[in-house]
């Protein structure tokens, strides 16, 4: 009997580590598709093109050109959203590299915005 309550015990919870894992991914996935409709209103797209290549409208007329978000070599800063929120924020400008920071977009729009930045390079990483 006593087994069998520990065993019932072992599977409520990991049935609840399964939801947890799964509202986490759910949570994620919002704000990758949050992040894609924040990314194309703010106009990132202009350089960096809508999924994130580097060849926006502007990018041929650009010296260096814009960031391909698939590559992960490419963000001098980190990956993390909140390094890529801060990289949004204060803008690239060394190294020849000329973006402007945005510090008007609110915190939890930049991060947002890295989440789906952040999502192009997973999908090519290894």
């Amino acid at each position: 009997m006593r087994l069998g309550i520990i065993f019932a015990a072992a599977l409520a919870m990991g049935a609840g580590c399964g939801d947890s894992e799964e509202t986490e991914r759910s949570a994620r996935e919002e704000a990758v598709v949050r992040g894609k409709a924040l990314y194309a209103r703010y106009g990132c797209a202009v350089c960096h093109g809508p999924e994130g290549r580097g060849d926006g409208p502007v990018a041929r007329s650009m010296k260096p050109p814009p960031r391909d978000f698939r590559d992960a070599t490419a963000f001098e800063n980190g990956r993390s959203l909140g390094a890529i929120s801060e990289t949004i924020r204060v803008g690239v400008m060394n190294k020849g590299v000329g973006m402007p920071g945005y510090p008007h977009i609110p915190e939890e729009e930049r991060r947002a915005i890295g989440a789906y930045v952040a999502s192009l390079v997973s999908r090519f990483d290894g």
